[in-house]
């Protein structure tokens, strides 16, 4: 991590990079200020730092995968509240609002493993863009699966998930968007779901309406219709 912290530092012509030891965490400390962005804007500052730390975490996880990939901890970002440029939430614990962008990882992990560079050919910058890809691929979306979790089940609000994981709606909200999804959208794709499974019975149309949680069929008719172009009706004739 330090030849890390220290090559970009010899690149960028300053000292913004550090790695700052404190209890059980080690961090790879960036703070920007003061150097030359091409882009001037604070948001866009915020996206340029936000992709780098990923960059960084890449870098780090070729290194050394057995210690970097695992052990990370949280990431600190300047940006005041979420969601961030890159779902960071998907990898690690974010917090917002921090006096520097950092990456921490656990101490005992990066302190007790020798590592060995791997050759220059592995660490191209091809190779670092496609090990940040496979980390945003492979990260798994818990705060999703969750929710999905308890649509299936039955329709439930927004509300009572977000009182169920133990966090604010708008909490919720914030690690869905990071997710890639929305509370909407999940659950119109399990009302969806329900909806093709009951279609496929010989139930009747209000039969199944009153089923999902619908005041009558033409309320039914109208949310099936937006959520996959056909009516109930139509897509019935389909699945038969």
């Amino acid at each position: 991590m330090e030849i890390v912290a220290n090559a970009y530092n010899m690149l960028h012509g300053g000292a913004f990079n550090r790695i700052v030891r404190h209890g059980g965490e080690v961090a790879f400390v960036t703070d920007e200020r003061g150097f030359p962005f091409a882009v001037e804007k604070p948001a866009e500052v915020r996206v340029v730092m936000e992709a780098t730390l990923l960059f960084a975490h890449a870098l780090l996880r070729l290194i050394a995968p057995g210690v970097a990939g695992p052990s990370l901890h949280c990431v600190r970002l300047r940006r005041p509240k979420g969601p961030a440029a890159v779902p960071f939430e998907r990898l690690a614990e974010v917090r917002y609002g921090a006096k520097a962008y950092a990456l921490v990882y656990d101490r005992a992990a990066a302190e007790g493993e020798r590592v060995r560079f791997p050759p220059p050919g592995a660490l191209t910058f091809e190779a670092v863009g496609e090990e940040q890809a496979r980390l945003l691929q492979e990260a798994p979306a818990p705060v999703t699966d969750a929710v999905r979790e308890a649509l299936a089940a039955e329709d439930v609000s927004q509300e009572e998930v977000a009182l169920a994981l133990d966090m604010s709606p708008a909490t919720l909200r914030r690690h869905l968007q990071a997710e890639g999804t929305s509370f909407r959208a999940l659950r119109a794709a399990a009302l969806t779901a329900r909806a093709t499974a009951f279609l496929r019975s010989d139930l009747p149309l209000p039969s199944i309406a009153a089923r999902l949680g619908f005041s009558d069929v033409r309320s039914f008719n109208r949310a099936f219709k937006a959520w996959t172009g056909a009516t109930p009706a139509t897509a019935r004739r389909r699945l038969r």
